[in-house]
């Protein structure tokens, strides 16, 4: 039994992988702050406690596979990553985005740290959770805006879009709420 207590769960040991990853890869994109932060991106520490044992555990149960060492899961974080890679890649929005439009849903600054390289995930505004929880349900990623005119709006990435629909969709969010394209 107490050995037990000084095992690492396997719930944290897929955690340590994800933070791993994360640091290897993309510490340049996420806050450097280690405390809670009030900004728009989070620090690695903030991004690791978003996938809670529950969050983890539903994973695995909805793709019915044994729990890994964190290998799925991080694959699943990586292909909604892709997502986004794709639709804020350079064929977007005739391979440019207007000022007004990223200030609305990102901050320009950290919109261009995420493109270059290549995480969006780090965005505390873009929900992807519930397609860790739900791989199998609706596939849409939201993005809410920061913009307060825009309050408790956000758009949504359906990753069955192709570039121009998205870039359609895009475009009618901006003229439906009175902003001029």
């Amino acid at each position: 039994m107490q050995n037990l207590e000084n095992e690492i769960s396997q719930f944290e040991k897929i955690r340590n992988f994800i933070r791993l990853q994360m640091e290897n890869s993309y510490s340049k994109i996420f806050c450097k702050n280690n405390g809670i932060t009030k900004g728009l991106k989070y620090n690695i520490n903030e991004f690791i406690a978003i996938f809670t044992d529950d969050i983890i555990s539903k994973f695995y149960e909805k793709i019915n596979h044994t729990i890994d060492e964190g290998e799925l899961i991080f694959k699943k974080i990586m292909d909604i990553n892709n997502i986004l890679l794709e639709k804020f890649g350079d064929k977007l929005l005739y391979c440019s985005l207007s000022n007004d439009h990223l200030k609305s849903i990102f901050n320009g600054d950290n919109f261009y740290l995420c493109k270059c390289n290549k995480f969006y995930l780090s965005l505390k505004n873009i929900k992807f959770i519930d397609l860790i929880t739900n791989p199998y349900g609706n596939n849409n990623i939201e993005i809410y805006t920061i913009d307060k005119k825009f309050n408790n709006d956000f758009i949504e990435i359906d990753p069955n879009m192709n570039v121009r629909e998205f870039e359609m969709y895009f475009f009618r969010f901006f003229r439906y709420r009175g902003q001029v394209v």
